[in-house]
């Protein structure tokens, strides 16, 4: 493989967010001047391997709003049941006595 063909194929690879063996890259182009290529390379890769792939990120989200929503049904839920078993109880709030000066 050449030079060339080695290098655009390890940036393809970083750009999809593919694993790189960067130890048989560093092997394959240790004769060459593109060390400081690589390095940029894989400083590149590491970045995005830190970051969560786009799908990823969307359900996450997906699944913190689906959360989020239940959270509100389930709420809602329990304040109707509170409010059903005092009306079947006949319970009423006493009324807030109005202290005027």
């Amino acid at each position: 493989m050449s030079q060339r063909a080695l290098l655009e194929s390890v940036a393809d690879a970083v750009a999809a967010g593919e694993a790189v063996d960067w130890r048989d890259v560093e092997q394959a182009a240790a004769d060459t001047g593109d060390a400081d290529l690589l390095s940029q390379l894989r400083i590149v890769s590491a970045i995005g391997a830190t970051r969560p792939a786009p799908e990823s990120r969307g359900s996450a989200l997906s699944a913190m709003w689906d959360r989020v929503v239940e959270t509100g049904v389930a709420v809602v839920l329990v304040i109707a049941v509170v409010q059903l078993a005092f009306a079947v109880l006949g319970v009423r709030a006493a009324p807030v006595p109005v202290a005027w000066p």
